[in-house]
């Protein structure tokens, strides 16, 4: 009698559980999963319909029969495949689809590398503008330095991360697109040209710091 108390309380566990299973959309992340897929198509006879899972369109995943849909006259199935990547699904009755699942772990750690690695190049862009104008107040020559210093670790840090980004250290788990570049690649460009200013105002600011011939061919400085 216990047996079957616990089996009929299993069954509803499962039940609930799987009620519970949202629709898969075009991306997931591996904490969405499971998820349903379901077929567009109505009137099918489900039992007779299968799927295939392909693993970036080439590697065959699963093979499943097809299920009922309640009384939507739609056919579904369960998807579990936790591996990050594309998967392709076809069903035999010609519907396709497309999964994209994301690890988001790897999202993470590449959004926090990005953001700590963008700070660090934010604050030494930010302190090479201070000591300028302080340099400027003061005709300090060490400010000047500083400054010039603080502008070039500015470039490393762009100019490193818009390289890791380019890459494959996406902060964006998108694949979306603009005029056909993703959206990532723009992030990175970004990088480049802030860390191609810093290096700019740097060489500028050294080359106001030389001495000078004035017109009687004298050395002077500007400070």
């Amino acid at each position: 009698m216990k047996k079957i108390i616990w089996l009929i309380i299993l069954l509803v566990l499962m039940e609930i559980a799987y009620a519970n299973i949202d629709e898969c959309t075009r991306k997931v992340s591996t904490f969405d999963l499971p998820c349903m897929v379901i077929s567009p198509s109505t009137g099918d006879n489900c039992s007779t319909i299968s799927i295939e899972f392909y693993y970036f369109n080439t590697t065959l995943m699963d093979t499943r029969i097809m299920d009922y849909y309640g009384e939507t006259g739609r056919c579904n199935t369960t998807f579990n495949l936790t591996l990050p990547g594309t998967y392709l699904f076809n069903l035999s009755n010609f519907d396709t689809g497309e999964i994209i699942v994301g690890d988001d772990a790897m999202q993470f750690f590449n959004l926090t590398v990005f953001v700590s690695m963008g700070l660090f190049g934010i604050l030494f862009i930010l302190f090479m503008h201070i000591f300028q104008n302080k340099a400027d107040e003061s005709k300090n020559y060490k400010n000047y330095g500083i400054s010039i210093a603080l502008g070039s670790f500015a470039s490393i840090f762009w100019y490193i991360l818009g390289f890791l980004v380019f890459k494959g250290l996406n902060p964006l788990n998108s694949t979306d697109t603009v005029f056909g570049i993703s959206i990532n690649v723009y992030i990175g460009m970004v990088c480049m040209v802030i860390g191609l200013y810093s290096t700019i105002f740097s060489i500028r600011l050294y080359d106001y710091t030389l001495p000078k011939k004035d017109e009687f061919g004298e050395l002077s400085y500007n400070y």
